[in-house]
């Protein structure tokens, strides 16, 4: 085979390597946006619910621990690599999982000390983004 044919195959192997690289980066962060996404409607059910007593403080508390797992479990996997870092997509996703964070911290303190009115406080804010993936 010519020389020139092996460079033009390695180097449509290698496009096409690298398409498939970015499209799993977005398929990736597609699916860390997503599940930030859901953790705050999940966590928004829950703390309502909590609110107006249809849930226990213990149910209330594990949903509540179990969010949190799952934004630190989000934001670990993203900032697992510098290259990952360098995508501002990525570091807008990480401060989000962040913000996050200290969020369901706060309705967890809230709940543990009955304060519904804090938990209402937390509650707006889990409610709404901190940041949007675009």
């Amino acid at each position: 085979m010519p020389v020139w044919k092996l460079l033009t195959l390695t180097a449509t192997f290698a496009v096409a390597l690298g398409g498939s690289a970015c499209r799993g980066r977005d398929a990736q962060l597609h699916q860390a946006a997503q599940s930030v996404e859901s953790i705050r409607a999940t966590t928004s059910t829950v703390a309502m619910a909590w609110l107006a007593g249809e849930l226990s403080d213990r149910f209330a508390q594990d949903a509540v621990a179990r969010a949190f797992q799952l934004a630190e479990q989000t934001r670990t996997e993203l900032s697992s690599s510098p290259e990952s870092m360098a995508d501002t997509r990525a570091s807008a996703i990480v401060e989000d999982c962040q913000h996050l964070s200290r969020l369901l911290s706060h309705l967890s303190d809230s709940i543990q000390r009955h304060d519904r009115a804090a938990a209402q406080d937390a509650l707006v804010d889990v409610s709404a983004p901190f940041a949007s993936f675009q």
